[in-house]
């Protein structure tokens, strides 16, 4: 497995990937920001420019999505941002990962959580804040398979929110 930014030559790979969370029900795509109408040129442009720091909506901060490759299937995704802001407001988060429906419990996560580490150490930092549903036992899992430690629990919106810091 590798993992990589969106490239011209996924188009196909992009449309099994957001047909498979269709398929299972899933019409929101943690960590994938991209709306369904975009092209798949305007993907690629966007989430170019966003690493940048360019064309952010209000409030956001520079972002990078990464794509779990497999033998030319995208099977997950993760969204780094945030780097450089060691203390971050309780509802910001540094990583936010999903894995394709038909990939799941394989260990992808995982892997994408702790590639997510290493770019963030490429960039001085020293740790990481990652929030989750106190219902999604997955990826509780996931951040403490990494070294996540949970460091408190609080309502949002109609559910328990659980925020984790991960040292690096």
């Amino acid at each position: 497995m590798k993992f990589v930014h969106i490239q011209p030559h996924h188009a196909e790979a992009l449309q099994r990937f957001l047909l498979d969370f269709d398929d299972h029900g899933e019409s929101d795509i943690p960590a994938y920001f991209a709306p369904r109408d975009w092209s798949h040129e305007r993907i690629i442009d966007t989430f170019m420019a966003w690493s940048k720091g360019e064309r952010l909506a209000e409030n956001w901060t520079p972002c990078f999505t990464f794509f779990a490759e497999e033998e030319g299937e995208l099977c997950g995704v993760y969204n780094i941002r945030n780097l450089g802001l060691e203390d971050l407001e309780r509802w910001n988060t540094h990583v936010g990962y999903s894995v394709r429906p038909s990939y799941r419990g394989r260990g992808l996560a995982t892997a994408m959580l702790k590639d997510a580490c290493g770019f963030a150490q490429s960039f001085g930092m020293k740790c990481l804040e990652l929030t989750c549903d106190a219902e999604n036992i997955a990826s509780r899992r996931v951040i403490e398979k990494n070294g996540g430690v949970l460091v408190d629990t609080y309502p949002e919106d109609e559910r328990i929110t659980q925020r984790f810091s991960l040292a690096i």
